[in-house]
Protein backbone atom coordinates (compact mmCIF):
# COMPACT_ATOMS: atom_id res chain seq x y z
CA UNK A 1 0.00 0.00 0.00
CA UNK A 2 1.38 3.40 -1.00
CA UNK A 3 2.29 5.31 2.18
CA UNK A 4 2.49 8.65 0.39
CA UNK A 5 -0.19 11.32 0.68
CA UNK A 6 -2.78 10.93 -2.07
CA UNK A 7 -3.13 14.71 -2.39
CA UNK A 8 0.50 15.91 -2.68
CA UNK A 9 2.34 12.64 -3.36
CA UNK A 10 5.43 13.59 -1.35
CA UNK A 11 4.91 13.27 2.41
CA UNK A 12 4.08 10.09 4.30
CA UNK A 13 0.36 10.19 4.99
CA UNK A 14 -0.61 10.81 8.62
CA UNK A 15 -3.50 12.44 10.46
CA UNK A 16 -1.38 15.53 11.08
CA UNK A 17 -0.30 15.76 7.45
CA UNK A 18 -3.82 15.34 6.06
CA UNK A 19 -5.36 17.97 8.33
CA UNK A 20 -2.60 20.53 8.76
CA UNK A 21 0.68 20.28 6.82
CA UNK A 22 -0.34 18.98 3.40
CA UNK A 23 -0.33 21.78 0.77
CA UNK A 24 -4.06 21.13 0.24
CA UNK A 25 -4.76 21.54 3.98
CA UNK A 26 -2.66 24.69 4.20
CA UNK A 27 -4.58 26.20 1.27
CA UNK A 28 -7.89 25.37 2.95
CA UNK A 29 -6.92 27.00 6.26
CA UNK A 30 -5.65 30.09 4.40
CA UNK A 31 -8.69 30.44 2.15
CA UNK A 32 -10.99 30.09 5.17
CA UNK A 33 -9.12 32.98 6.88
CA UNK A 34 -8.08 30.86 9.85
CA UNK A 35 -4.83 32.31 11.25
CA UNK A 36 -1.99 29.82 11.60
CA UNK A 37 0.82 29.88 14.18
CA UNK A 38 3.73 32.22 13.44
CA UNK A 39 5.99 29.25 12.67
CA UNK A 40 3.22 27.37 10.88
CA UNK A 41 1.42 24.26 12.06
CA UNK A 42 3.42 21.65 13.97
CA UNK A 43 4.78 19.11 11.47
CA UNK A 44 4.69 16.23 13.94
CA UNK A 45 1.90 16.52 16.53
CA UNK A 46 -1.72 16.93 15.53
CA UNK A 47 -2.50 17.25 19.25
CA UNK A 48 -0.44 20.43 19.33
CA UNK A 49 -2.29 21.76 16.30
CA UNK A 50 -5.71 20.97 17.78
CA UNK A 51 -4.66 22.73 20.98
CA UNK A 52 -3.80 25.79 18.91
CA UNK A 53 -7.20 25.74 17.18
CA UNK A 54 -8.97 25.48 20.55
CA UNK A 55 -6.99 28.47 21.81
CA UNK A 56 -8.38 30.61 18.97
CA UNK A 57 -11.83 30.50 20.60
CA UNK A 58 -10.59 32.98 23.20
CA UNK A 59 -9.28 35.35 20.51
CA UNK A 60 -11.65 38.34 20.64
CA UNK A 61 -10.62 39.52 17.18
CA UNK A 62 -11.66 36.26 15.50
CA UNK A 63 -15.02 36.38 13.68
CA UNK A 64 -17.44 33.92 15.27
CA UNK A 65 -18.28 32.35 11.91
CA UNK A 66 -14.59 31.48 11.42
CA UNK A 67 -14.40 29.92 14.90
CA UNK A 68 -17.57 27.94 14.20
CA UNK A 69 -16.33 26.63 10.86
CA UNK A 70 -13.05 25.09 12.11
CA UNK A 71 -14.50 21.67 13.05
CA UNK A 72 -16.22 21.53 9.69
CA UNK A 73 -12.96 22.29 7.86
CA UNK A 74 -11.34 19.33 9.63
CA UNK A 75 -14.24 17.07 8.72
CA UNK A 76 -14.25 18.15 5.05
CA UNK A 77 -10.46 17.75 4.78
CA UNK A 78 -10.86 14.17 6.00
CA UNK A 79 -13.72 13.56 3.55
CA UNK A 80 -11.58 14.98 0.76
CA UNK A 81 -8.85 12.48 1.67
CA UNK A 82 -11.36 9.61 1.49
CA UNK A 83 -12.66 10.81 -1.88
CA UNK A 84 -9.12 10.79 -3.22
CA UNK A 85 -8.35 7.37 -1.77
CA UNK A 86 -11.53 5.52 -2.73
CA UNK A 87 -12.87 7.45 -5.73
CA UNK A 88 -9.82 9.26 -7.08
CA UNK A 89 -11.64 12.60 -6.92
CA UNK A 90 -10.15 15.89 -5.69
CA UNK A 91 -12.69 18.37 -4.36
CA UNK A 92 -12.73 21.94 -5.66
CA UNK A 93 -11.24 23.82 -2.70
CA UNK A 94 -13.33 26.98 -3.06
CA UNK A 95 -16.52 24.95 -3.36
CA UNK A 96 -15.46 22.84 -0.38
CA UNK A 97 -14.82 25.90 1.79
CA UNK A 98 -18.12 27.45 0.75
CA UNK A 99 -19.86 24.21 1.70
CA UNK A 100 -18.15 24.12 5.11
CA UNK A 101 -19.32 27.64 5.94
CA UNK A 102 -22.84 26.79 4.77
CA UNK A 103 -22.99 23.62 6.88
CA UNK A 104 -21.51 25.40 9.89
CA UNK A 105 -24.04 28.24 9.71
CA UNK A 106 -26.94 25.81 9.34
CA UNK A 107 -25.70 23.89 12.37
CA UNK A 108 -25.37 27.11 14.38
CA UNK A 109 -28.92 28.12 13.47
CA UNK A 110 -30.17 24.69 14.53
CA UNK A 111 -28.35 25.04 17.87
CA UNK A 112 -29.86 28.50 18.43
CA UNK A 113 -33.32 27.11 17.71
CA UNK A 114 -32.71 24.22 20.13
CA UNK A 115 -31.53 26.65 22.82
CA UNK A 116 -34.68 28.75 22.38
CA UNK A 117 -36.83 25.64 22.76
CA UNK A 118 -34.95 24.57 25.88
CA UNK A 119 -35.27 28.07 27.35
CA UNK A 120 -39.01 28.08 26.64
CA UNK A 121 -39.35 24.66 28.29
CA UNK A 122 -37.41 25.87 31.33
CA UNK A 123 -39.70 28.88 31.64
CA UNK A 124 -42.77 26.66 31.39
CA UNK A 125 -41.34 24.35 34.05
CA UNK A 126 -40.64 27.31 36.34
CA UNK A 127 -44.15 28.63 35.84
CA UNK A 128 -45.55 25.20 36.66
CA UNK A 129 -43.46 25.06 39.82
CA UNK A 130 -44.68 28.49 40.87
CA UNK A 131 -48.30 27.40 40.45
CA UNK A 132 -47.82 24.14 42.35
CA UNK A 133 -48.57 24.52 46.03
CA UNK A 134 -46.83 22.11 48.43
CA UNK A 135 -48.70 19.95 50.95
CA UNK A 136 -48.22 20.46 54.71
CA UNK A 137 -45.18 18.81 56.29
CA UNK A 138 -45.86 15.11 56.85
CA UNK A 139 -48.29 14.94 53.92
CA UNK A 140 -47.78 14.19 50.23
CA UNK A 141 -49.55 15.58 47.21
CA UNK A 142 -50.72 13.55 44.21
CA UNK A 143 -51.26 15.55 41.02
CA UNK A 144 -53.23 13.80 38.30
CA UNK A 145 -53.12 14.73 34.61
CA UNK A 146 -55.59 13.41 32.04
CA UNK A 147 -55.89 13.51 28.26
CA UNK A 148 -58.52 12.00 25.97
CA UNK A 149 -58.82 11.33 22.23
CA UNK A 150 -62.33 11.48 20.80
CA UNK A 151 -61.26 9.81 17.56
CA UNK A 152 -59.58 6.81 19.20
CA UNK A 153 -61.60 6.80 22.43
CA UNK A 154 -58.37 6.49 24.37
CA UNK A 155 -57.58 8.20 27.64
CA UNK A 156 -54.03 8.95 28.72
CA UNK A 157 -53.42 9.43 32.44
CA UNK A 158 -50.45 10.15 34.66
CA UNK A 159 -49.95 10.90 38.33
CA UNK A 160 -47.03 12.11 40.41
CA UNK A 161 -46.58 12.16 44.20
CA UNK A 162 -44.38 14.84 45.80
CA UNK A 163 -43.53 15.64 49.40
CA UNK A 164 -43.72 19.08 51.02
CA UNK A 165 -40.34 20.02 49.48
CA UNK A 166 -41.51 19.20 45.97
CA UNK A 167 -39.39 16.05 45.76
CA UNK A 168 -40.92 13.44 43.47
CA UNK A 169 -41.53 10.21 45.41
CA UNK A 170 -43.47 8.19 42.84
CA UNK A 171 -44.98 8.66 39.41
CA UNK A 172 -46.66 6.53 36.79
CA UNK A 173 -48.72 6.71 33.59
CA UNK A 174 -50.98 4.48 31.56
CA UNK A 175 -53.69 4.44 28.91
CA UNK A 176 -57.36 3.42 29.11
CA UNK A 177 -59.28 2.25 26.05
CA UNK A 178 -62.93 2.53 24.95
CA UNK A 179 -63.37 5.74 26.94
CA UNK A 180 -66.46 7.65 25.78
CA UNK A 181 -65.61 11.14 27.04
CA UNK A 182 -63.11 13.22 29.00
CA UNK A 183 -65.17 13.01 32.18
CA UNK A 184 -64.99 9.21 32.12
CA UNK A 185 -61.25 9.39 31.47
CA UNK A 186 -60.80 11.59 34.54
CA UNK A 187 -62.89 9.23 36.67
CA UNK A 188 -60.78 6.24 35.54
CA UNK A 189 -57.61 8.19 36.27
CA UNK A 190 -58.77 9.17 39.74
CA UNK A 191 -59.76 5.61 40.68
CA UNK A 192 -56.47 4.23 39.35
CA UNK A 193 -54.45 6.88 41.24
CA UNK A 194 -56.29 6.15 44.50
CA UNK A 195 -55.72 2.40 44.07
CA UNK A 196 -52.01 3.05 43.43
CA UNK A 197 -51.77 5.31 46.49
CA UNK A 198 -53.35 2.58 48.64
CA UNK A 199 -51.04 -0.08 47.19
CA UNK A 200 -48.03 2.02 48.21
CA UNK A 201 -49.44 2.60 51.69
CA UNK A 202 -49.64 6.39 51.62
CA UNK A 203 -52.22 7.54 54.16
CA UNK A 204 -51.85 11.33 54.32
CA UNK A 205 -52.42 12.40 50.75
CA UNK A 206 -53.82 15.51 49.07
CA UNK A 207 -55.17 14.65 45.61
CA UNK A 208 -55.21 17.38 42.94
CA UNK A 209 -57.14 16.87 39.70
CA UNK A 210 -58.61 19.41 37.32
CA UNK A 211 -62.26 18.43 37.68
CA UNK A 212 -64.61 20.08 40.17
CA UNK A 213 -67.41 17.54 39.63
CA UNK A 214 -65.24 14.62 40.69
CA UNK A 215 -64.17 16.47 43.81
CA UNK A 216 -67.79 17.14 44.76
CA UNK A 217 -68.75 13.49 44.07
CA UNK A 218 -66.24 12.42 46.72
CA UNK A 219 -66.73 15.24 49.20
CA UNK A 220 -70.54 15.50 48.84
CA UNK A 221 -71.75 12.15 47.40
CA UNK A 222 -75.39 12.68 48.38
CA UNK A 223 -75.56 16.04 46.64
Amino acid sequence: MDPCCQACGFQVESINHILFTCPIARQVWALANVPVPEQGFDWISHYSNFHYLFSLESNKTMPQRVINVMPWLIWFLWKNRNNLLFEGKQSNLMEMIGKTFEESELWSLAQMHEQRLEEAQRKEALEAQKKWSPPPRGWVKCNIGVGWSNRNQVGGEAWVIRDHKGKVLLHSKRAFYLIKNLHEAKLKALVWAIESIADHHFDRVIIAIDDGDLSQMILRPKA
